[in-house]
């Protein structure tokens, strides 16, 4: 499993910039603590999955507003929009004393050469923040570098995974 996990900058609404850092264990729920908050976590497959396979995507992110929202989009268009075997989860909420855990999946069914080279990004928003991640599980899975276009740094890690996965400011 690979995780990510960005925490948003408090910026006006409308506007948003993101930080990324990177694991190899899968990320535990306990990283999304109210410190973190906002927060946005991605986590998937670190292994390729051969054409044909199924695999899982999960998003995760914490809020300090009770009204925020998760989604999956797939070269920036709607999941539901995209071709192939594919499915976008519900959005699980959790309240957590002063902070909700929000969670939504997106299952590839079945992998095809199109949705390996797809470049899908997780959206989160709430009244004050807006974030977004993507990653392309072709370039993932091939070792090849991105550039963030995030204005922030990212810091510093020995993972290559930290520059496969970029953040969005909006």
């Amino acid at each position: 499993m690979f995780c990510h996990l960005a925490g948003a900058t408090p910026v006006p609404q409308a506007t948003a910039a993101a930080s990324a850092g990177i694991t190899k264990d899968s990320c535990p729920s306990w990283l999304l603590t109210a410190k973190q908050c906002p927060a946005l976590e991605v986590t998937g497959p670190e292994v390729e999955v051969p054409l044909n396979g199924m695999l899982t995507l999960s998003c995760t992110a914490c809020s300090r507003f009770p009204f925020s929202i998760l989604f999956w989009m797939g070269n920036g268009s709607f999941i539901e929009h995209l071709p192939g075997r594919l499915r976008e989860g519900s959005t699980s909420r959790e309240s957590r004393g002063e902070h909700t855990q929000l969670r939504r999946t997106l299952v590839l069914e079945e992998l095809s050469p199109t949705l390996r080279n797809t470049d899908f990004s997780c959206v989160f928003a709430d009244p004050a923040h807006t974030a977004q991640q993507h990653v392309v599980l072709a370039q993932l899975w091939a070792g090849l570098e991105t550039v963030a276009p995030s204005t922030q740094e990212a810091p510093p890690s020995s993972s290559p995974l930290s520059r496969l996965i970029t953040t969005e400011k909006f």
